[in-house]
């Protein structure tokens, strides 16, 4: 095989490497091939730049990642349960007060979501937002 192809399905740091980022498995081929050879040049703005064909720390990898229960049964009523390790790794939220008060709608495109699941996503968020808001708005009533 070529010094491209082996470099691109070297196990540890080709481009199906498990936890291996898509922009990082594209330079260490580009690194792997001779000198005289041009670079691997490609439009990767479209993607988070933690991309990973193989993420296996969030599906079927070694690490669990566990979010609490309130926000478990939220994923779920928006029918984005599966994705509950990918906010917890790559969102870095676990608890629903983290999402409420930390996560925004420009967040979600950091997840790599595809598309319909990221709308779901969003829409996820602005009920958060608004059940907040109305909670907030009724608790400030009984203060009055």
């Amino acid at each position: 095989h070529s010094p491209f192809v082996r470099a691109l399905l070297d196990a540890k740091h080709g481009i199906f490497a498990e936890g291996v980022s898509l922009q990082t498995a594209i330079a260490n081929v580009s690194n792997a091939l001779p000198q005289a050879q041009a670079p691997i040049s490609m439009k990767l703005e479209v993607l988070p730049q933690n991309f990973c064909i193989r993420p296996g720390s969030t599906w079927g990898g070694t690490r669990k990642w566990e979010v609490d229960a309130e926000l478990q049964v939220l994923l779920q009523e928006f029918k984005l349960e599966e994705h509950a390790g990918l906010l917890a790794e790559r969102g870095g939220v676990t608890l629903l007060e983290e999402l409420k008060q930390e996560f925004e709608e420009t967040d979600v495109e950091k997840l790599g979501l595809p598309v319909v699941h990221a709308k779901r996503f969003c829409k996820m968020l602005q009920h958060v937002k608004q059940e907040e808001t109305k909670n907030g708005s009724g608790s400030e009533k009984q203060k009055n």
